[in-house]
């Protein structure tokens, strides 16, 4: 139940309802299929957060006359993903509070020092919608790759952002690394691959 990030109905479950995709955090539309394997879309008043629990605490209502049977509920949240929109009822929770950021807030995702370009993703959404195939590396890609990480360094140059020689550095502790902005991260993910 919730956020997947599938693109296609979950298989093997009595009953599931799930965001398509990325989902949307207001009003959010979920996907609902039961033994029938039919499907029917709804369009749910509210934040996702709420309507996924509430949707989960609603199932498990259902299966209070099954006591006796076994059953295993999955729900997953669309937050806390980009662009972090909350409910509005806690989007002035702290605003009167100092918080500070915790030291390792913007280090790489690898604590094991791997060099960043160790971690890059490319997939082509053409031949693998599922994006269950890195081809970041291959040969074939180079072009594709070449033209991305020129479209990276512009959009750092632009957003002054710290250049990937730098982040390569932080492993040795040298500097503490600043990641790429909202704006740049979207334009970013907005390119084409080729076909």
């Amino acid at each position: 139940m919730g956020k997947w990030h599938l693109k296609e109905m979950p298989a093997g479950f009595d009953y599931c309802n799930v965001l398509r995709g990325q989902g949307r955090y207001n009003n959010p539309i979920l996907f609902e299929s039961k033994n029938d394997g039919k499907e029917t879309r709804r369009t749910y008043k509210g934040h996702s957060t709420d309507v996924i629990t509430d949707q989960a605490l609603g199932w498990l209502k259902t299966k209070e006359s099954e006591k006796k049977q076994p059953f295993c509920l999955m729900v997953h949240y669309k937050a806390v993903h980009e662009p972090f929109k909350s409910a509005r009822r806690f989007r002035t929770l702290f605003q009167n509070e100092d918080l500070p950021e915790p030291e390792d807030l913007l280090w790489p995702e690898s604590p094991q020092g791997k060099n960043s370009e160790e971690l890059w993703e490319l997939y082509d959404l053409k031949t693998d919608p599922h994006e269950r195939f890195n081809v970041y590396g291959k040969p074939e890609n180079e072009d594709v790759i070449k033209e991305l990480k020129g479209t990276l360094k512009s959009l750092q140059a632009e957003f002054k952002d710290t250049p990937n020689a730098e982040e390569v550095r932080i492993n040795s502790g040298a500097i503490r690394p600043k990641r790429a902005s909202r704006d740049a991260c979207s334009t970013l993910g907005q390119q084409e691959f080729p076909s």
